[in-house]
């Protein structure tokens, strides 16, 4: 039989549903409750919270690697009461899913030697901004008021305004 003869074949019109139950009842899902964007935050957190922080000095002859008691405490034991590598896996959870582009890590001094003690992250749903007239930002956590210089303040995508605030991608 020439090609030219056949017949032609019709594809069958199924319909797929794009949700299941009633689609009145959905609605809009934090991404901090979405399970596949919780398993690629958790991937992106183990990946980074492995990897070695190294501090560096820059020299004539290139970069040389410091080691000294900064050093230390930032890569080997940043807080007293978790892991380096859960400390870093925090940061990274709430860069990306819980403080809207920010981590927010207190800095704990030791009263006799003036060094750091401990940088202890906040529980970014705690944390609120509070602007000042002349451009810097107070962090409000706890009832208590914290400014810049008595935290370290992670941002991803700082809005050219606010540096201090993460801009949302539109």
């Amino acid at each position: 039989m020439a090609f030219w003869k056949r017949e032609k074949k019709t594809r069958s019109s199924v319909s797929i549903p794009l949700a299941v139950g009633n689609s009145d009842e959905l609605g809009y899902v934090k991404l901090s409750n979405h399970p596949d964007i919780i398993t690629g935050v958790n991937k992106i957190a183990d990946l980074v919270s492995n990897m070695t922080i190294q501090l560096v000095e820059n020299t004539d002859k290139g970069d040389k690697r410091v080691k000294n008691q900064l050093s230390r405490k930032i890569d080997i034991e940043p807080c007293r009461n978790m892991t380096r590598k859960t400390w870093l896996y925090k940061i990274v959870r709430d860069l990306l899913l819980y403080g809207d582009g920010n981590s927010v890590v207190h800095i704990g001094v030791n009263n006799e030697t003036g060094l750091i003690d401990n940088l202890t992250p906040f529980p970014m749903q705690g944390v609120k901004y509070d602007e000042l007239e002349n451009g810097d930002y107070l962090i409000s956590y706890n009832r208590r008021k914290y400014t810049s210089d008595e935290v370290v303040h992670f941002v991803i995508n700082p809005h050219p305004l606010y540096p201090y605030k993460e801009q949302a991608i539109k």
